[in-house]
């Protein structure tokens, strides 16, 4: 048996196709995801799907809870995701140091064996309970049980820091609480808190960590859904703060009554910066310039104009066709691409239908930036964005 993470990105990218529904198990409900199901208070004799369905919270709109009601019984044909971290806490940091390595070539999914999962959570729920002096503190929405005296140090000009008795830092973040103002197609800035991602500094049994019986009730969770031979269930290892700190769009509490459940959006291939996508997200240019922030196009056809003036433009006039010489515009693409990014810029790639042209241009552009092969470039583009599939001229030419 395998535990299957994925990262915030592959959620969205995964939202934007494919049928999918959201278990969230968090306490403290900040905010929830479109297509949410919340779950809280499991009950140690569940057992089956039956049992687990008797815990299902539904949203109060009759639409919202028929759709999710069809979704759940279709949960076998879609993407199932479990949400169990608030936010940035050392329980969901463990397992990301574990797993995953710093740089790009960091994939945006990964499943590691059960047992280890299990052996983890078991020493972190040890931890928790063998000190009946320690109480549990909830500062900016980050759960951490420390000491009861121990105390927070903050400043604008210095890393905050956790201490324990010992004065150890446990956690350090560039800061520690951020206010984000985000305004979405032309609309009022909202204000919303998210929290820093954490590092970690140390470890030992003089660290604790929190989300432990939350985590627990996940796992039950996970392992019932595989009773029933569900292959497609990922538990988001980000907290969900982090989530709408990278896409405040994704919250349904805000966007709910702005139109933007039904929306479609490119594909991210590089973090706030690369999206690939078709034509009809070229038309959207409120979708591109208010929610995603893109100041840079590639437009790799011949059939679409550029739609807008506040976007810097780069139009490559090809045909999806085997014959056609694609290499030649590479040097051209990569530093548009490469400038628009040094200048904090965001890109976004298109086509037709976003599958061979402009994907062709996103795989050369990895190639060459971070010095990959064809076929890990390839990959990972696929990986992000399931539709591609590059004409077999243009892969010959990507290999050359």
């Amino acid at each position: 048996m395998q535990i299957n993470f994925c990262t915030p990105q592959f959620f969205f990218n995964i939202s934007q196709k494919f049928p999918f529904v959201v278990y969230d198990f968090r306490e403290n409900q900040n905010g929830y995801l479109k297509n949410s199901v919340h779950l809280s208070n499991l009950d140690d004799d569940m057992e089956t799907i039956s049992d687990f369905q008797k815990y299902l919270e539904y949203p109060e709109q009759i639409s919202e809870r028929q759709k999710l009601e069809k979704l759940f019984n279709n949960r076998k044909r879609i993407y199932n995701f479990f949400v169990s971290f608030d936010t940035s806490d050392m329980f969901s940091l463990i397992f990301k140091q574990k797993v995953k390595v710093e740089g790009s070539q960091v994939s945006d999914q990964f499943s590691i064996s059960a047992d280890l999962v299990i052996q983890m959570w078991q020493e972190v729920d040890k931890m928790t309970k063998k000190d009946n002096t320690l109480k549990k503190k909830n500062r900016a929405q980050t759960l951490m049980l420390q000491p009861i005296n121990d105390e927070i140090n903050e400043g604008d000009s210095q890393q905050n820091l956790f201490y324990l008795g010992i004065k150890q830092p446990i956690v350090s973040s560039r800061r520690f609480l951020e206010y984000h103002e985000t305004t979405i197609s032309n609309g009022p800035k909202i204000k919303y808190r998210s929290v820093s991602q954490p590092k970690l500094e140390g470890s030992g049994n003089d660290c604790i960590y929190s989300n432990s019986e939350l985590f627990e009730a996940t796992l039950k969770a996970y392992e019932i859904f595989l009773k029933e031979k569900i292959r497609q269930i990922f538990i988001v290892l980000d907290p969900i703060q982090i989530i709408f700190a990278n896409y405040p769009f994704l919250n349904y509490s805000l966007v709910r009554n702005r139109g933007f459940l039904d929306k479609t959006f490119p594909n991210e291939i590089i973090e706030k910066k690369l999206y690939l996508g078709n034509g009809e997200h070229a038309k959207d240019t409120e979708m591109l310039i208010d929610i995603l922030g893109i100041t840079h196009v590639v437009n790799s056809t011949v059939e679409i104009k550029n739609y807008s003036n506040q976007l810097k433009y780069l139009k490559i006039e090809i045909y999806d066709e085997p014959h056609v010489c694609v290499k030649q515009y590479f040097d051209q693409v990569y530093q548009f691409i490469d400038n628009a990014l040094q200048e904090n810029g965001k890109v976004f790639i298109h086509c037709a239908q976003g599958k061979s042209r402009s994907a062709c241009f996103t795989v050369m552009y990895l190639m060459r930036k971070n010095e990959w092969p064809f076929e890990q470039a390839y990959d990972y583009v696929r990986e992000c964005r399931e539709d591609v599939c590059i004409n077999e001229g243009f892969i010959n030419q990507l290999i050359d």
